[in-house]
């Protein structure tokens, strides 16, 4: 009975340690995209690429957090510049290798890269992995 209370706290601080996690991640994004789109109408401001997208490169190897990198991976795919109908950034994962790892839960992954191929990334997600 003891070790089922002690498995309880501890599965609990995993659980807060991953959700206080994401929340972070989150809000980086949202502060990211928050500050683009205020800084839109200053002269100087960052302003997306004429041409092309920017490549995002998310990091992922065996027990990979499926949250951690599919939730960021949703808030870069659905950015929308006004008047560009092409998506601003380029997305794809990289491991240290191309053969499928085991994410959480079981989830199979094909990554798109190794280290020693991928494009040179712009931005680098490193999601929670075991």
């Amino acid at each position: 009975m003891f070790m089922n209370a002690s498995t309880n706290v501890l599965n609990g601080r995993e659980v807060l340690y991953r959700v206080t996690n994401i929340g972070f991640i989150a809000a980086i994004i949202i502060w990211i995209i928050s500050r683009v789109s205020t800084s839109a109408a200053e002269p100087n401001s960052l302003k997306p690429p004429a041409s092309g997208s920017i490549p995002v490169a998310f990091l992922i190897s065996e027990g990979a957090v499926v949250i951690d990198f599919c939730g960021p991976w949703e808030v870069f795919r659905d950015v929308m510049v006004p008047g560009h109908q092409d998506h601003p950034f380029r997305l794809y994962t990289v491991s240290d290798k191309t053969s499928p790892i085991q994410a959480g839960g079981g989830m199979k992954i094909v990554p798109d890269y190794t280290f020693a191929n991928a494009p040179t990334p712009k931005i680098i997600v490193i999601p929670a992995q075991h």
